[in-house]
């Protein structure tokens, strides 16, 4: 129920409790409203032209509609954006496997390349602490045989230690790019625990997104857990950012886990995807065009 007096409304309650309630939404209105927003980071090694090569070429090849980036393109982009990723080679055969291991050295984590496994994990399609040429060469028949349509192998760096996190970003047709950030590997799904933001990010929106976690201690040092890279970590969410910025084909990231070393080793990206698709304007949109963007300079 309302009251009204001439053009002036005022809100009623039945119960005590829901007025406090809705003077509490109201305060932290105002303090989000107040807050300091932050500042973008320009990265001047981004190199915008290097990764929009890679999406022409894949749009090229798949058509507008577009579809998910090869390994190997997905290891230029997140270059191109300085992100680092492992060591790591595509392999088809066991004699390339027990090459590129030799290359790489070990341990190495032994991924299956297939359309149908998007969750590696959950097929049986990762061998991880592979070490020797006869571990390798099973490890490589395991994760083949463990999908119904492999097109290759990752043989890769194993990155030890470290927190695994999630940084990923899709696409919503109302709102724009949306930046994700949670706890990574299995503990995203079962736990819930994310954070998510509008495209584009601020250094501020970057560290609010770490903190906001209900696990975020687990990256500060919680008992005898080592404390996580927190500054390398912000600056890789920006980089996604940024990225998608520069490459409005991008709809969907998954970078998952991204390992997060200890203080002053930095961040890697282990596992990775990105979907891309022909953006539906006639021209390149700028970050201005985009909706989060006009929201942020009307408000």
């Amino acid at each position: 129920p309302l009251l009204r007096s001439g053009r002036k409304t005022i809100p009623t309650y039945r119960f005590p409790e829901a007025a406090a309630l809705a003077l509490s939404r109201a305060v932290r209105y105002s303090e989000w409203r107040s807050r300091d927003p932050g500042t973008e980071r320009e990265f001047t090694d981004l190199s915008a032209d290097k990764a929009r090569g890679v999406t022409e070429s894949a749009l090229g090849r798949m058509g507008d509609e577009g579809g998910w980036l090869e390994p190997e393109e997905v290891e230029t982009v997140l270059a191109a954006a300085g992100l680092r990723l492992p060591q790591s080679q595509r392999v088809n055969t066991v004699e390339e496997a027990l090459t590129a291991a030799r290359t790489i050295g070990g341990p190495l984590a032994i991924k299956v390349i297939a359309p149908s496994a998007l969750h590696k994990s959950d097929v049986g399609g990762v061998v991880l602490g592979v070490n020797g040429d006869e571990a390798i060469s099973e490890a490589f028949q395991r994760v083949w045989q463990a999908v119904p349509d492999p097109e290759g192998v990752l043989i890769q760096e194993m990155v030890l230690g470290g927190h695994e996190v999630l940084i990923g970003m899709t696409e919503d047709p109302t709102f724009g790019p949306l930046l994700v950030f949670g706890m990574g590997g299995v503990l995203v799904e079962l736990l819930g625990d994310v954070a998510l933001r509008l495209h584009p990010l601020t250094d501020q929106d970057a560290r609010s997104m770490i903190l906001s976690l209900r696990t975020s201690r687990l990256l500060l040092g919680y008992r005898n857990l080592p404390e996580g890279d927190v500054a390398a970590l912000e600056e890789a969410i920006l980089r996604v950012s940024a990225l998608v910025g520069v490459l409005p084909e991008i709809v969907e990231m998954d970078l998952n886990p991204v390992k997060v070393l200890t203080p002053g080793n930095g961040v890697k990206v282990v596992d990775a995807r990105i979907r891309v698709r022909r953006p539906p304007l006639t021209r390149q949109p700028e970050l201005a065009d985009l909706p989060a963007v006009r929201r942020r300079t009307l408000s």
